[in-house]
């Protein structure tokens, strides 16, 4: 017997991010985040991206992976606990398969954390994109907004995730470009930003 699907919605509160003082010890994160490492050559770069709705924004643990970036520390806190060490931010476009074919999804605001254990794609930055999100038993996925398809009807319906557990992933490749630096981010307004998708 199969279980309901689950539509995920985002905080009513949303997390803050803040300034303070950096942790001295990576003892202060929790179990999403390692030891730091440094930027992963770019065919090691992980195939996939962690769906997690306790992070206000996207995750990426390779400074490789960027195509726009900004040197920018910040402290970055999650609705579980998590504290998040952000060394920077940008953006990365992401080459995803589905109906056999590769398509391109951009998320434009994107944390630099060298010491995540995943690159980890945000359920607020995705509900902010106006798509939707369905974790469940069977065919979870990414539903991409109706007007990005009837704008461009060669996108599919949605981007399947896979399941390990009880973890969602998206698997996807990254799309490496030279890197552009950014103008300084707005704190007033942190998840100014959205989430395309156009196909190949």
């Amino acid at each position: 017997m199969s279980r309901p699907r689950t539509h995920v919605r985002g905080p009513r509160n949303p997390p803050s991010i803040t300034r303070p003082t950096l942790p001295t010890s990576s003892h202060d994160c929790t179990s999403l985040q390692g030891p730091p490492t440094l930027p992963s050559a770019i065919p090691q770069l992980g195939q996939r991206l962690l769906i997690d709705s306790s992070v206000p924004f996207n995750i990426i643990r390779d400074r490789s992976a960027f195509q726009s970036y900004l040197s920018d520390r910040k402290v970055i806190r999650c609705l579980n606990g998590t504290i998040f060490e952000a060394v920077g931010y940008g953006s990365v476009l992401l080459q995803v398969t589905a109906m056999k074919e590769e398509h391109s999804l951009r998320p434009s605001m994107c944390y630099h954390v060298p010491s995540a254990r995943h690159h980890i794609l945000s359920v607020t930055s995705l509900l902010n994109g106006d798509m939707q999100v369905i974790l469940a038993h069977r065919s979870p996925r990414i539903i991409l907004p109706l007007k990005a398809r009837q704008a461009q009807p060669s996108l599919p319906k949605y981007y399947p995730l896979s399941r390990e557990k009880t973890h969602f992933f998206l698997k996807c490749r990254f799309a490496l470009t030279s890197t552009v630096p950014l103008p300084p981010h707005d704190d007033c307004n942190p998840q100014s930003f959205t989430l395309t998708a156009s196909s190949h």
